[in-house]
């Protein structure tokens, strides 16, 4: 919105302020885990990764999702000071989409479960089969719970991709030139 109207100062502030913040976080979260090592078995749990060595790179993607959040909450606020309310179809894609992706996602872990026992994980394709098959699953998911909520920008891809592989057109050839 900010750069539709031509204010790309306030984006820009925002957005570095918020990588400010991320490497705060990374600075933060990786002292807290060297000081503490209680707080690496907590992680290497929630995660479960307690057999798996240095835990405390988890924490850098883990501070780029705290920022990224923060980044979100900042814009929020200023764009609904700056522009007012959301239209009401912001807040219907933004569910539709958190719906998506949360159904994509558990069938996506799902898949991931489901293939584990069969696919050899101790060699690189078979780790790439499990998780292109896993993430191909969890993407046809969402895109069905698009296509159920009636999802508007779903419908307009499918839309061009139709019209642009499925859909003969006539072929426009340049005009003779007149001597």
């Amino acid at each position: 919105g900010y750069y539709a109207c031509g204010k790309t100062r306030r984006p820009l502030v925002i957005n570095t302020l918020s990588s400010v913040l991320i490497i705060i976080f990374s600075y933060s979260l990786l002292h807290l885990a060297r000081g503490y090592p209680g707080f690496n078995l907590w992680l290497a749990e929630l995660f479960r990764v307690s057999e798996v060595a240095g835990v405390e790179l988890l924490l850098l993607p883990l501070a780029f999702t705290l920022g990224v959040l923060i980044n979100l909450a900042i814009f929020w606020i200023v764009f609904k000071r700056d522009f007012g309310s959301f239209p009401s179809a912001l807040y219907r894609s933004f569910g539709q989409s958190a719906a998506a992706a949360l159904g994509g996602g558990v069938v996506a872990y799902l898949l991931l479960q489901l293939f584990a026992p069969v696919v050899d994980q101790t060699t690189v394709l078979g780790v790439f089969n499990q998780g292109f098959w896993s993430g191909l699953g969890g993407i046809t998911a969402a895109v069905i719970i698009l296509r159920w909520f009636k999802n508007e920008e779903i419908r307009e891809i499918s839309q061009s991709l139709h019209r642009k592989f499925w859909q003969r057109s006539k072929t426009v050839l340049p005009a003779a030139e007149e001597l």
